[in-house]
């Protein structure tokens, strides 16, 4: 009985990493003007703000997908260039500042493209084990199992419950096309929003992403940003204090 307990809870187990690891949905999220933001700086004839996306909730919540459980801490800038000249983001000489004082270096974007490609990759792979025993109702069984654990509720009757949904669950665990679209989406996405060696054009407000390593044993706060920028033969490093979601 023990042993077939134990079977039962490492299935459930598994299934739920599986489900947590990353998927992609669009979000849109409101960008505050630099202006308005209390963390503003001034300089190269730009107003510029930063926050950083600590916290797993509120970058999921703004990105679509769990981008801190893939080892990345991102941080949002906001870039209002009111001068008449072109102002270049060096990420190279850009860093995030931790309580601690460490310099932490940007990711490239491609860095950071696959540090989501190998978390997806892992959940891949767990799929791949869980295939052969689940699928269908008895995938349905033990997500409803899994909600039970978790809320309290009575176990049995959660998983006859979950079984009337295993045919989309099943869907869920066997379906590789799925992690293939979520880590398409999701690249497209850090490419697109990325500010990597970014060039602002006059009275542009440029709006995207730094991205900075976010692991275990990696940046585990956000205190500033260092922000180097280059205007014509003019370079410019500016320290913003990180406002944190």
């Amino acid at each position: 009985m023990k042993r077939r307990t134990i079977r039962k809870l490492a299935v459930v187990l598994l299934t739920a990493t599986v489900l947590g690891c990353a998927t992609y949905s669009d979000r849109v999220a409101p960008v505050q003007l630099p202006e308005k933001a209390a963390n503003r700086v001034r300089a190269a004839g730009a107003i510029i703000t930063a926050r950083a996306y600590l916290y797993p909730e509120e970058a999921k919540d703004a990105f679509g997908f769990d981008i801190r459980k893939t080892g990345i801490l991102p941080v949002e800038v906001v870039i209002d260039n009111r001068s008449a000249s072109n102002i270049t983001i060096n990420t190279t000489q850009t860093f995030l500042i931790d309580n601690a004082g460490n310099l932490w270096p940007s990711l490239s974007t491609e860095t950071a493209c696959n540090r989501v490609k190998k978390h997806i990759e892992m959940g891949e792979t767990l799929k791949g084990t869980a295939k052969p025993a689940l699928g269908g109702a008895a995938a349905g069984a033990v997500i409803g199992g899994t909600i039970g654990v978790l809320t309290g509720k009575n176990v049995g009757e959660s998983a006859g419950k979950g079984a009337v949904a295993g045919a989309a669950a099943g869907a869920v665990i066997g379906g590789a096309s799925g992690y293939a679209s979520s880590e398409e989406k999701a690249r497209e996405w850090i490419y697109e929003k990325s500010l990597e060696n970014r060039k602002v054009l006059p009275n542009e407000i440029a709006h995207g992403f730094l991205f900075f390593p976010g692991k275990d044993e990696e940046a585990a706060s956000a205190k500033e940003l260092r922000l180097s920028l280059s205007k014509g033969t003019l370079r410019k490093v500016v320290t913003i204090h990180l406002e944190h979601y």
